[in-house]
């Protein structure tokens, strides 16, 4: 009798966030978030294209009990009581991969003893390829989801995607029926588009739009990306080059100016790893090419 064999897709939707060291605390909707996305980058993107990014063993997983991260086993320790120096522990997971058209696919979860939680994603794509950089994150309080944002950060001067994309944008965002209810931050008014979904989901339903919403863009984010064409092959590509690399500074520039995020890496981890986790990790900026 032949072997029977899982594809490639069949596992990564069976395994969901059991290979993950944080699976057993985060809340379902990150949980199902994370999952989902990276079950459809491990599915959808050509394998012989596509693979896990070497990340620095010092970012794959930090925790607020070992900040130098010499306790292999720390992960397993017990959370200090309230009354500790410890209180409140915060950890950290990370996954990073890489594809033909993006250079890091990166997805963190963040789980702290007091009942934040944070799932953060960013798609960056590769220089060469003349496409947004999909960001969104998820904030959770005690299992209640208090924020939820998604936006195709466009990579021209004025945040205007490009037809053939903003249209199918507007297509999900109409069948998911959203609306947004929170304001953009200063520092995203700078990098976000016409299209940035930003709320704070009022219920289960509300939640669980955002949520086929998210998965459906990121589906489609991965489409457009796989019929991409490198712009090194247009007339004027070195210029386009230079304005996307200024782009993907902005992002990142403007993405570090979100001091909520540095208040609560610096309390658990100091302020230099915070920073370097930040700069290297989070929102690095990939070098123009000689």
């Amino acid at each position: 009798m032949p072997e029977a064999r899982m594809s490639r897709a069949e596992a990564a939707n069976l395994v969901g966030m059991a290979g993950w060291r944080l699976h057993d605390k985060v809340c379902p909707a990150i949980e199902t978030l994370a999952a989902q996305v990276e079950a459809l980058w491990t599915s959808t993107l050509p394998e012989d294209q596509f693979g896990l990014l070497d990340l620095e063993q010092r970012f794959k997983y930090l925790d607020s009990l070992d900040p130098e991260g010499k306790q292999e086993m720390v992960f397993a320790v017990p959370d200090p009581p309230k009354d500790s120096s410890y209180y409140p522990r915060l950890q950290v997971e990370n996954r990073t991969y890489w594809s033909r058209a993006f250079r890091k696919l990166h997805i963190e979860v963040a789980v702290r003893q007091d009942g934040l939680q944070v799932f953060h994603c960013v798609m960056y794509p590769r220089l060469t390829y003349d496409l947004p950089i999909l960001s969104m994150d998820l904030v959770a309080n005690d299992g209640m989801v208090s924020l939820a944002i998604i936006d195709p950060c466009p990579v021209t001067p004025n945040l205007q995607l490009p037809p053939f994309y903003e249209a199918p944008v507007r297509q999900l965002q109409a069948r998911y029926q959203l609306e947004n209810n929170r304001s953009i931050p200063p520092w995203g008014r700078a990098i976000f588009s016409p299209c940035c979904v930003i709320m704070r989901p009022q219920g289960g339903e509300d939640l669980g739009r955002f949520l086929k919403y998210a998965l459906a863009l990121t589906q489609l984010h991965v489409q457009v990306a796989k019929i991409a064409h490198p712009v090194t092959s247009s007339p004027g590509a070195q210029r386009r080059i230079e304005g996307i690399h200024a782009a993907h500074q902005r992002y990142c520039d403007k993405q570090l100016e979100n001091d909520k995020t540095r208040r609560v890496l610096a309390a658990a981890f100091g302020e230099q790893l915070a920073e370097d986790y930040m700069r290297r990790l989070m929102f690095d900026v990939e070098p123009l090419p000689a």
